[in-house]
């Protein structure tokens, strides 16, 4: 079955993100890797993208290409940042954006579409075998 992205799908994202205090500032978050407006996004597939290795090589990526952010660092800061993307029917990832970021370091949220925009190329998720655009939100821990 086909659900599209809808009403309730962004009504969703935005409940996510006020829910949880506030919507980062998109000037801070902003990827180049942009969605095509006209294409269809789905929530819901047959078969999820995947991250090259699975779900413990996805954590492995974050964990070695992740620079701590000094300021954060240098205050023993943590938490952790929600980003939600696209991955396309070739795999890419797109429209990094931040859906939660962690009050009073907005380099974390720099530093996680930073991580997010630079992954390998995954494999794309699937409807009826056919690859489609799926929407992926991700928790980026950071932590010592």
């Amino acid at each position: 079955m086909k659900l599209k992205f809808t009403f309730f799908g962004i009504l969703f994202f935005l409940i996510v993100g006020i829910s949880n205090g506030q919507v980062a500032d998109n000037s801070i978050v902003k990827s180049t890797h942009q969605l095509d407006v006209t294409e269809e996004v789905f929530f819901i597939v047959d078969d999820m993208p995947e991250f090259p290795g699975g779900q413990e090589e996805l954590f492995t990526y974050l964990v070695k290409n992740m620079d701590y952010p000094l300021n954060a660092r240098q205050n023993a800061a943590t938490g952790t940042v929600y980003v939600t993307f696209v991955i396309d029917k070739s795999g890419k990832v797109l429209s990094p954006e931040v859906l939660k970021s962690v009050d009073g370091y907005p380099e974390f949220s720099t530093e996680a579409v930073r991580l997010v925009s630079e992954m390998p190329t995954w494999k794309p998720g699937t409807i009826d075998d056919e690859p489609v655009n799926v929407r992926y939100n991700l928790p980026v821990r950071f932590a010592f």
